[in-house]
C-alpha cells in the first residue's frame, strides 16, 4: 500500500510520523497514494481536507490517527504494526465542504473587490468584526427570509460539521445520510426568539451586512477567515468529495448519534 503521511506540529505527532516512515515508506504525494494517513487532531484533519481541496487531490481518501483532543474526524491509536490491515478494513464516509463566495466592502471608486471562493468542511460562519452585533439580511434562494437580524453571527453547517460550532451555538445536530443543512444564530439579539432553521442540501444562504461601516463583519471557513464582508453566499459544493475513512466499530454515524446521548 502506497502511504502519503502528514503530521500536526506537536513532538507526538512527529515522533509517530517518523516511525511509520521509516515503517512503511512515504509516497511521492497525495495524488499518487493509496491513502492519506493523518496523524494529529480534528484541526489537523481540516487542514489537510483544505490542503487536497487547494491540490485538487480530493480523490484520495484520508484515514486519520487521533493524537488530539476531541478526535471526532479521526480514528484511536492503535498498534502501529497494524495500520494497514486497520486501514484496508476500514469503512469509507463520503464529505462535502461548504463553498464561500465571498464579497468585501466596497472600494473608494465604487467597485467591489472579491476574494475567489473558499471552503470550509466543518462550516462557514459570518461573525461580528467588532465589539457591536451584526445587523444583517438573510436571503434563501430568491427570497428574503429575514430582512434584518441583530446577532452575533450565523453558522452554515453540514452534517460533518454539526456537532461543532453549531451544536455549541444551540443548532441543531443533523444525520449524515439528512441532505439538509442548518443556519444557526448566535446570540440572537433581534428577533430573539429565532432559533434558526434546517435547510435542504441544495440551498443557498446570502447573508448581506446591513451596516457596514458600523458594524464590521467577519466571513470564516474552518479556522480561516476574511475581514470587511459586505456578503456571503454560501451552499454546500456538491461537486467536491473528499473521503474520510473510519474503523468499522466507530463510524461517523455512530459518532453524530453519540453526540445526541453524550449521558452514558
Amino acid at each position: 500500500m502506497n502511504i502519503f503521511f502528514t503530521h500536526a506540529p506537536t513532538d507526538l505527532a512527529r515522533g509517530l510520523y517518523g516511525r511509520l516512515i521509516k515503517k512503511y515508506g512515504q509516497a511521492e504525494s497525495e495524488k499518487v497514494a493509496d491513502v492519506v494517513v493523518a496523524l494529529g487532531g480534528d484541526g489537523h484533519m481540516l487542514h489537510v481536507l483544505r490542503g487536497l481541496t487547494s491540490r485538487k487531490s480530493l480523490s484520495t481518501p484520508v484515514y486519520g490517527v487521533n493524537l488530539g483532543t476531541v478526535g471526532y474526524a479521526m480514528n484511536t491509536l492503535g498498534s502501529e504494526s497494524n495500520l494497514i490491515a486497520r486501514i484496508e478494513a476500514a469503512q469509507p464516509q463520503p464529505l462535502m465542504p461548504i463553498r464561500l463566495n465571498v464579497m468585501y466592502r466596497q472600494n473608494e471608486d465604487g467597485s467591489y473587490p472579491t476574494f475567489p471562493e473558499v471552503f470550509g468542511w466543518n462550516d462557514g460562519t459570518v461573525f461580528r468584526q467588532g465589539m457591536q452585533t451584526l445587523r444583517v439580511r438573510v436571503t434563501v434562494g430568491e427570497e428574503v427570509r429575514i430582512k434584518d437580524i441583530s446577532c452575533d453571527g450565523l453558522i452554515f453547517s453540514t452534517p460533518f460539521g454539526s456537532t461543532a460550532y453549531n451544536r455549541s451555538a444551540g443548532g441543531p445536530i443533523l444525520p449524515l445520510d439528512s441532505r439538509a443543512v442548518a443556519l444557526t444564530p448566535i446570540c440572537p439579539h433581534r428577533p430573539r426568539d429565532w432559533p434558526g432553521a434546517v435547510l435542504p442540501q441544495d440551498a443557498v444562504v446570502r447573508i448581506d451586512n446591513i451596516d457596514t461601516e458600523k458594524r464590521p463583519m467577519l466571513a470564516t471557513y474552518d479556522s480561516a477567515y476574511c475581514k470587511d464582508v459586505e456578503s456571503v453566499t454560501m451552499s454546500v459544493a456538491t461537486r467536491k468529495k473528499a473521503t474520510l475513512l473510519f474503523d468499522p466499530e466507530h463510524g461517523l454515524e455512530d459518532r453524530i448519534l453519540d453526540a445526541q446521548f453524550p449521558f452514558r
